[in-house]
């Protein structure tokens, strides 16, 4: 027979398959192929069973009444790593400011190790996705590294919204229930959030910061106390003392 040549393309990806050909050979003898290495071949259809490596390829064009039977020349295909399916990240979201989560993925391909990361105003620790702040948000991927058969791949971002927490107000140093006229009392109070607490009044009293005092008048003195919050924490739920004036 004229040369046999046999056609396959080079590099093959692990576990991906191709269709082989030949050109040449002469007769109407059938066409068989074969495969030594780390493919396999069936009918006319080579697969790869590694990702590193190679594998040779002959074809073989069989006798007729007119003609021999020709084998090909050999041909080398190189194996590589294949892509992984699609990774994806799951997130909750929104996430309230200091509240952590765990971070999990599916998809992908292979026994890579996953890692997360995060940019914004969020850190991640292992699979552990924790909030910085109480407004804006954070985007976080994954990435599921490279093994024996498989190249690294990373998710598309996720975007996770960030809220503010509850604070609230404890009076530590209480008005009195009752002042003389002219009078002057100091209150105290705290806020879970560590913010500093405003003090404000009204009615029979005045006050400069947390030092109140009494008018000469008979009637009732009230004391606010409040913390309107920040990026991080709403407001505080107001508290307030009344004192009558003696």
């Amino acid at each position: 027979q004229a040369t046999l040549t046999v056609s396959a393309g080079s590099p093959l990806a692990y576990l991906a398959s191709e269709t082989l050909s030949t050109s040449g050979g002469s007769g109407t003898g059938a066409v068989t192929y074969a495969a030594s290495g780390s493919c396999t071949v069936v009918g006319s259809t080579l697969t790869a069973n590694s990702s590193t490596g190679s594998c040779s390829v002959t074809a073989t064009k069989a006798t007729d009444t007119n003609y021999n039977a020709t084998t090909s020349g050999a041909v080398i295909v190189t194996l590589s790593k294949a892509n992984q399916a699609t990774l994806t990240v799951s997130a909750g979201s929104p996430l309230a400011y200091l509240a952590s989560e765990t971070l999990s993925t599916s998809g992908g391909s292979g026994t890579g190790a996953v890692t997360y990361a995060a940019s914004g105003s969020c850190t991640v620790a292992g699979s552990t996705l924790t909030a910085n702040s109480g407004t804006g948000t954070c985007s976080v991927t994954a990435t599921k590294a490279t093994d024996t058969n498989y190249n690294a791949t990373t998710s598309g971002a996720v975007i996770v919204t960030l809220i503010k927490i509850s604070q609230a107000i404890t009076v530590t140093t209480h008005a009195p229930v009752n002042a003389p006229r002219n009078s002057t009392f100091t209150v105290a109070a705290t806020a879970s959030s560590g913010l500093s607490v405003a003090y404000s009044s009204s009615g029979r009293c005045t006050n400069s910061g947390a030092v109140f005092t009494m008018t000469n008048r008979a009637g009732t003195c009230s004391v606010y106390y409040n913390q309107v919050g920040d990026n991080n924490y709403n407001a505080a739920s107001q508290a307030i003392d009344n004192t009558t004036v003696n």
